[in-house]
């Protein structure tokens, strides 16, 4: 079962690519690649292709390299109709891409990522549908990840898997506790060290600017056809987006 938004298009061979995976007989889902259409539509748009690149083009290769993958995006994706089934089907609510790949995992099955599967969507152009769809993907991160599937780091659970532990962890480390201790650290330095912050945080942005940079030209690497020039740009800001988003 193959799902899509309703804005996504397809490269010629996405779908053949997407569903070679499931020659193995243990894998219930896959997650096809995504790339963002309107890349230049604004800086904004310029900014989330960048995300989209690093987060999802490259940030799923190493999950899925330690079965570590923790969502199927509906933009893009497959499912094995066995697995759809065993597990009771989508939830109403929220996250259902993520809902319905935890509970595919947790139920025995391997979820892979297909790198050259690739898939098109449009992101938002201006800042209000950006934060609202941040707000509403942070909403799901709330109620699948610390809510629902809490249990994941019960050892005593009838379900209880390491890894499924480990990846729970991962998304929490990366997308609640930094993005926490980013704002606490940042209102220490402004209250503690007032004459220093300035000099720090412009040191700070300078080392992650290179890291970004850094990061680009790996994905120019990999999909050499899916970077832009004209993203090197953008890379000052890049920072700065990602402290918000």
């Amino acid at each position: 079962v193959v799902t899509a938004d309703i804005d996504t298009s397809f490269d010629r061979d996405a779908v053949e690519r997407l569903i070679q995976p499931f020659g193995d007989p243990t894998v219930g889902a896959v997650a096809g690649n995504l790339g963002v259409r309107n890349t230049f539509a604004s800086t904004l748009t310029v900014l989330q292709s960048m995300q989209y690149l690093f987060s999802i083009s490259l940030g799923r290769r190493f999950p899925s390299m330690m079965g570590w993958l923790l969502i199927v995006s509906g933009a893009f994706g497959a499912f094995r109709r066995a697995a759809i089934e065993v597990v009771g089907g989508w939830d109403v609510g929220p996250g259902d891409d993520s809902n319905l790949t935890t509970k595919i995992r947790r139920s025995g099955w391997d979820v892979r990522f297909a790198p050259d599967a690739w898939a098109l969507t449009d992101v938002p152009v201006k800042t209000g549908p950006l934060v609202r769809q941040q707000l509403r993907w942070n909403r799901s991160i709330v109620r699948n990840r610390l809510r629902k599937f809490r249990s994941v780091f019960n050892p005593f659970h009838a379900h209880f898997a390491l890894r499924d532990a480990l990846a729970f962890f991962n998304i929490l480390f990366f997308q609640v506790v930094l993005s926490v201790s980013f704002v606490v650290y940042l209102t220490w330095l402004m209250i503690v060290h007032t004459d220093l912050a300035p000099m720090v945080i412009l040191t700070v942005s300078l080392i992650y600017m290179i890291e970004d940079l850094v990061v680009l030209c790996i994905a120019a690497l990999f999909y050499r056809e899916r970077v832009r020039l004209g993203m090197l740009l953008y890379l000052p800001l890049l920072t700065f987006y990602k402290s918000y988003f």
